[in-house]
């Protein structure tokens, strides 16, 4: 008797309980908040994002003098014209959504070192005399478009010359907050060839802010003869959530090669000391690219001093191919040889400009020398045995006149008058006695 009294009373007080509990929430009040939505979603470091929540009175009694209200800290901010206090007075009871109430602030600043990821904002509630409710939101924050920024394209050697294998260095930056994954680069390697690898390269994981480098190993086809070349390169890449994105991008590639010239004394008419003619320079392009705007001045010294223009204009000379310039000179030196000052101008394919000073050796040459090397004309024998005895006979023919007036008897005066003619006007003296003096005695 005694256990069934006991079970009746403990029934009895769990269903008095649970009345009681139930009578609580039909008579009482019950508030659900969430955020109702976010726009733009995501939003971005530095932008602004406008926030609405939803406040719904799922209970039997209304809310009387209603507030909400958005407390903002690191990395938002409210702007100064948004209050963040909202006050809606009272709220009906109800369990449709329809009739919920949307808070909103339009003007909810994102610090701009905002990180990437859901970031946590707070709101607190109130109705009546009853004490502030907290409750936490979240903000998805993403930065832009998840950024690959290529940082940085150099090569090794710098300057790359046609036919000559060089290295590719591209380094890129992720500029996101979280990692990439899958990161492809390919390179459009048609006027290239590759070395030891192929025109693709890999990153597995690249972390958010993380820099890395790739390297291609490339040679120029053979025939490269251009200066600047446009290279394509192909981005595709993951953000940590498996969004695919591809970037088309190129960069320039200057190939250039130092120029290449051939400086020659191709012909001269001067062979001697003293000698005046003209000397040919000319100049051979040896390289691949073509040299512009070629201008030659050949400088005066003190052996030898410049006659004709100084200055001679030749264009444009193509690969494989040469110009001339002709310069009138006339040697003062007696040297072996004299330096020619030559000064050269021009530009290459890319107009940068190109200045030479550069020294050419003419050589000179004795007469013997010059007749020796055939030269100069040694002259014909015959001749110049019958000039050495015309010689001979000339000087014994003035010996002889000479003497003879020696041995004339004439007047004092006269006859120094005739020597001094003798001495002074040689063989036209001796002639002149011989027919006014000599040929007149005899007749």
């Amino acid at each position: 008797m005694k256990k069934l009294l006991l079970f009746v009373l403990i029934s009895l007080f769990i269903i008095t309980s649970v009345y009681a509990a139930e009578t609580r929430v039909l008579s009482g009040n019950r508030i659900e908040l969430s955020l109702y939505s976010q726009s733009p979603e995501p939003v971005q470091p530095g932008n602004y994002v406008e926030l609405r929540v939803k406040v719904e009175n799922t209970g039997v009694d209304i809310l009387k003098d209603f507030k909400i209200e958005l407390i903002t800290e690191y990395p938002f901010s409210l702007d100064i014209t948004e209050p963040s206090l909202k006050e809606y007075g009272n709220v009906p009871s109800g369990v449709n959504s329809d009739q919920a109430i949307i808070a909103k602030w339009k003007k909810v600043r994102v610090n701009e070192n905002a990180v990437e990821g859901s970031s946590r904002i707070n709101v607190r509630y109130k109705h009546g005399t009853d004490e502030w409710v907290y409750q936490t939101l979240y903000i998805d924050v993403r930065t832009n478009d998840a950024i690959l920024n290529i940082k940085d394209i150099t090569t090794i050697p710098k300057q790359v010359s046609p036919g000559q294998p060089f290295e590719l260095n591209i380094e890129v930056e992720n500029n996101a907050d979280t990692f990439f994954r899958m990161v492809k680069f390919k390179l459009d390697t048609s006027d290239f060839l590759t070395l030891g690898s192929s025109d693709e390269k890999y990153i597995k994981v690249l972390e958010g802010q993380e820099t890395e480098n790739i390297t291609f190993n490339l040679i120029s086809q053979g025939d490269a003869d251009a200066a600047l070349y446009d290279i394509p390169l192909k981005i595709t890449y993951e953000d940590n959530e498996g969004t695919a994105y591809s970037k088309n991008t190129s960069f320039g590639l200057i190939m250039l090669e130092s120029p290449q010239l051939i400086k020659n004394i191709e012909e001269t008419e001067i062979i001697s000391s003293g000698d005046k003619g003209t000397v040919s320079i000319s100049l051979s392009n040896i390289g691949v690219d073509e040299l512009k705007f070629m201008k030659a001045t050949l400088q005066d010294t003190e052996d030898y001093r410049v006659i004709s223009t100084r200055e001679v204009y030749l264009g444009n000379i193509d690969s494989d191919d040469f110009e001339s310039a002709d310069f009138d000179v006339i040697v003062k030196s007696k040297k072996d040889s004299v330096p020619l000052s030559l000064l050269l101008d021009y530009k290459d394919s890319l107009n940068n400009p190109h200045q030479e000073n550069v020294t050419l050796n003419l050589p000179l040459y004795s007469s013997s020398e010059a007749k020796m090397l055939g030269l100069k004309s040694a002259g014909n024998p015959i001749g110049g045995y019958i000039g050495f005895v015309f010689l001979i006979f000339l000087i014994i023919f003035w010996l002889s006149m000479l003497f003879d007036l020696l041995q004339k008897k004439m007047v004092r005066y006269r006859k120094i008058v005739w020597i001094i003619v003798l001495v002074i006007t040689t063989i036209f003296g001796a002639l002149a006695y011989y027919f006014m003096i000599k040929k007149r005695h005899n007749a």
